[in-house]
């Protein structure tokens, strides 16, 4: 880490939400001064607000495909980007893809040591082309390859399945059957499945603040930002104990996983979604990958499923 007088120049894209805040949050509480300029569409709303009365230098400004010169000069003078990109503002993969080749485009001309993106595998390629149709996750994978094609440093970060995804408000959440039993709804795979979490706002900027801090700032490579592994059965245990009732799991084939999504979702999202899933069950959320090291160099231990299910009040399902 290079330091200047202020600190370790950084800008963080979506500082407002759960990643970018997450980073801004982990990088707060280092002992390592940081000089940070968060991006965003509106530096009038509250958030924003509150982030400059913590030091960060909000900068608005737009992170559409056609805004590179300007992207580029907010990138200027930074030592290093954290990038995201927001498939499920708009569930349309060419629009995530164009965003983020814009961005590495903007820190190659604004000669940006350490480009840092929220990537996530390429499940296509993992699946051996089984699954083809998980965009938010291959577009992404896309956005990388870009990036190193580029010659541009870039580590990706890729944070696991979301625990908050689980909770009663999340997309995941257990339901209350005709019967009154409360089962999670799944395609086929669940059980046996090893999976791959993350508790997200407090924990994924951990990961970020390593790569950062540690020996291997300068090279590129992927970090696999997974706080837990678990199996799906001890899942289902852990979250059964922290409910106080037994919450079991439907498994259906996955036309039917779809067919019932559809019906709120879309064909198009809802077969995204059970490929996902299905792929993550049968493959692993990473593929063959090792996340065994993924916790080790990181500011404290990251938040385990078991903690996690101990902080919600399920009495809400």
């Amino acid at each position: 880490m290079v330091l200047s007088a202020d600190g370790y120049k950084i800008v963080v894209t979506g500082i407002t939400g759960n990643q970018g805040g997450s980073v801004f949050k982990a990088l707060k509480e280092s002992n390592k001064p940081y000089a940070i300029t968060g991006i965003t569409r509106d530096v009038s709303k509250p958030a924003a607000k509150e982030l400059e009365s913590q030091g960060v230098k909000m900068v608005s400004t737009t992170l559409s495909a056609d805004n590179t010169a300007e992207v580029a000069k907010v990138f200027a003078g930074a030592q290093a980007v954290f990038a995201m990109t927001n498939f499920w503002e708009h569930t349309d993969k060419a629009r995530e893809v164009k965003e983020g080749k814009m961005m590495v485009d903007a820190a190659k001309q604004a000669n940006v040591g350490l480009f840092i993106y929220a990537g996530l595998p390429n499940y296509n390629e993992i699946t051996g082309g089984k699954y083809v149709n998980v965009d938010h996750f291959d577009g992404k994978a896309e956005v990388e390859a870009y990036a190193k094609e580029q010659g541009v440093n870039i580590v990706s970060v890729q944070p696991a399945m979301y625990t908050n995804n689980f909770a009663p408000q999340g997309g995941c959440a257990p339901r209350k059957g005709e019967d009154g039993n409360y089962n999670l709804f799944m395609p086929e795979g669940f059980t046996k499945a090893q999976l791959s979490l993350i508790d997200i706002a407090p924990d994924y900027g951990l990961y970020v603040q390593k790569v950062l801090e540690s020996g291997d700032a300068g090279k590129s490579g992927t970090v696999l930002a997974v706080s837990d592994q678990i199996s799906g059965q001890e899942f289902l245990d852990v979250l059964s104990e922290a409910a106080g009732k037994k919450i079991g799991v439907i498994e259906v084939p996955a036309q039917v996983f779809r067919g019932a999504l559809a019906q709120n979702m879309g064909e198009r999202v809802a077969t995204e979604f059970e490929e996902m899933l299905s792929a993550h069950f049968h493959y692993g959320y990473y593929g063959k990958e090792d996340a065994s090291t993924s916790q080790t160099g990181l500011a404290r231990n990251p938040t385990k499923w078991a903690q996690y299910a101990q902080t919600v009040d399920w009495s809400k399902l």
